[in-house]
Formats: structure tokens, C-alpha cells, sequence
């Protein structure tokens, strides 16, 4: 889980806990989150597209260009739908979107289709 916002990283790290069902690390920037690829190896990652130092779409356009995290899902959310955000991040190879606010069991949902589409088994890892 990537956001700069901490609650909302506290609140989604906290909701996937509780399920025991994934493993979830978070980071505060996209910064953060390129050195935590390579240590936390998801097999999902929650981007927001909006955060300081690097956007979820330098992110998301890192991760798919990396043979070696190429097959990571990437589910962004973002607040800011305007300036062709979410056909931009579409472009750059995220695999949903998800606006804020959105309903925590929408993002489960979310989450569990993508991992089943990549072939995932039931436990997972979430960053």
C-alpha cells in the first residue's frame, strides 16, 4: 500500500490484516515504494497517483518495466480523477482503478479478482 496520506494507509493496512489472509507492508512515497519492491516482492501493490518525489504512474511505470516485477498487479486509487489521471494510468499499465472515497470491502473485492486473475493463491502479499 502506497499513499501519502497515513491515515489512509493505516486504515487499509489495518482492514487486510485483520482478514489474515495477506501479508501487507505500506510506504509513504513512491520513493519508498521502489525500495520496497525488491525486500517485500508483492504480488499486489495499491498505488495513489498523487504523492510527493515520484507519482503512482512513475511508480506503476517502473514496476511494468522491470522483467523482474513486470507480472505485479497494480490497483490505483486516486482523488483526483481530472487531467486524464485514470486513462493515463491505464497507459502506463495499471490493471484497476479506484476512486476515492471508496467502500473498503469494493477495494477487497478488487484486490481478490486481481490476484485470482494473475493465478495468485488465496494468501497473498499486499504492498
Amino acid at each position: 500500500m502506497v499513499d501519502d496520506h497515513a491515515g489512509l494507509v493505516d486504515t487499509i493496512v489495518r482492514f487486510f490484516r485483520l482478514s489474515d489472509e495477506y501479508d501487507v507492508a505500506s510506504a509513504a512515497d513512491g520513493y519508498e515504494a521502489g525500495l520496497m519492491m525488491a525486500k517485500f516482492q508483492p504480488d499486489l501493490v495499491i498505488l495513489d497517483i498523487v504523492m510527493p518525489y515520484r507519482t503512482g504512474l512513475d511508480v506503476c511505470q517502473k514496476i511494468k518495466a522491470n522483467p523482474e516485477t513486470s507480472q505485479v498487479s497494480v490497483l490505483v486509487i486516486t482523488g483526483h480523477p481530472e487531467d486524464r489521471n485514470i486513462e493515463k494510468a491505464l497507459e502506463y499499465g495499471v490493471d484497476d482503478c479506484l476512486l476515492k472515497p471508496f467502500d473498503m470491502m469494493e477495494l477487497k473485492k478488487r484486490v481478490e479478482e486481481l490476484l485470482k486473475k494473475k493465478g495468485h493463491a488465496t494468501y497473498d502479499r499486499v504492498g
